[in-house]
């Protein structure tokens, strides 16, 4: 009956030994499998933020374009504006620009 005892032992050593082997190779895929879906998420998420970051950026410059064509826009209109009224004054009053400010200073200043 000592004799089986030793062969049983040695069988079953050798079931568990296959059996962790087969275990160890799932174990094994199971990691590859979880390692390539984490690399998976890390790249679209990658790419995710670099799409954000240029749409972002993007943004941003079309903003700022946008204001300082609007304040460019009312420059120019300014600027126009003043031409104009230059346009429409007199040569009178343009060679008397600044004179009459000053001869009515002095006239307020004299009385």
């Amino acid at each position: 009956m000592i004799r089986p005892t030793p062969a049983l032992l040695l069988a079953g050593s050798l079931l568990l030994a296959g059996c962790d082997m087969e275990l160890s190779q799932d174990a094994k895929a199971k990691v590859e499998e979880t390692t390539q879906a984490a690399e998976s998420l890390k790249n679209t998420f990658n790419s995710e933020v670099q799409k954000a970051k240029e749409s972002a950026l993007t943004t941003t410059q079309e903003t700022i374009a946008s204001n300082l064509s609007e304040e460019t826009n009312k420059q120019i209109d300014s600027v126009k504006q003043k031409a104009e009224d230059i346009g429409n004054m007199k040569v009178s009053d343009l060679l008397s620009f600044g004179g009459e400010s000053e001869a009515e200073s002095e006239e307020e200043e004299s009385q």
